[in-house]
């Protein structure tokens, strides 16, 4: 086994050891506070996820997304915060600032967006302070509610408004 390897094993170990502990976060009705956790290979998809903003009458200081590199890309035209595996020591330890702060930083509604089995996203859904956390792949033991809708962004944001509707 290599070392990317062991550490992707040991993440996985952590996601399942820290799901139970999130269960118990509260968050406050009407929603306030949204997070959005997002791989590069979804980062199209930001642009209908942000309609979420105006449509739930989020502020802007309310609102924040956090992009997950795996590569060396660029994105210029990304203002949120970016981690790579390089922001999370061999324990899971963010190393980080700005990964710190989003990680705990209470959030009403976290939203992942990301590939199934990228244990870096769901390690830190895992992390993540919030009262509800919202994805798209049922084998992710991390999430509170999971949304079955594949790789279309509108439908996830029409059923994401749809549970907070419910909420009021």
């Amino acid at each position: 086994m290599n070392l990317p390897s062991l550490k992707s094993a040991f993440f996985q170990n952590r996601i399942n050891q820290l799901a139970p502990k999130f269960r118990n976060i509260e968050y406050q009705v009407p929603i306030k506070k949204i997070g959005i956790l997002i791989d590069e290979k979804h980062l199209e998809s930001l642009y209908v996820l942000n309609n979420l903003k105006s449509e739930l009458d989020i502020s802007e200081a309310n609102f924040s997304v956090l992009l997950f590199k795996a590569t060396n890309r660029e994105f210029s035209d990304f203002s949120g915060v970016m981690f790579g595996k390089k922001d999370l020591s061999f324990n899971g330890t963010c190393k980080n600032p700005e990964l710190v702060k989003f990680v705990d930083e209470p959030k009403d509604i976290l939203i992942t967006f990301a590939e199934e089995n990228n244990v870096y996203v769901n390690l830190l859904t895992s992390k993540c302070n919030a009262g509800i956390k919202l994805g798209r792949h049922a084998k992710c033991n991390n999430l509170n509610v999971v949304l079955e809708t594949g790789e279309d962004a509108q439908l996830f944001v029409s059923e994401v408004k749809k549970i907070v509707n419910k909420l009021k």
